[in-house]
């Protein structure tokens, strides 16, 4: 269901039931899975501050998959870099 939230572009919906599925930590790799993709629907929505608890939450689990938490460092980046000042485009005449 979260996914087809996501694939429909309806981040918060996503979101809800991605954190839904985080929450049942027996069901192993999918309930680490489903915590990035809270965090990318909470960047995709334009909430980069609750992505970037996602993906910090996420770093810190000691049991998560190792790819995973590699994805989860690259996303947590792209988070602190979508908060940097906006640079102005310069106009060359």
């Amino acid at each position: 269901m979260a996914d087809y939230y996501y694939n429909q572009k309806d981040f918060i919906s996503a979101e809800k039931y991605y954190q839904e599925l985080f929450k049942y930590t027996e069901a192993g790799d999918v309930a680490y899975e489903a915590h990035f993709w809270a965090g990318k629907s909470a960047l995709a929505g334009q909430r980069s501050g609750d992505a970037r608890v996602y993906f910090s939450d996420l770093v810190k689990l000691t049991n998560a998959p190792q790819a995973l938490v590699a994805r989860a460092y690259f996303a947590l980046s792209e988070t602190l870099s979508s908060n940097m000042w906006p640079v102005k485009r310069m106009r060359i005449i």
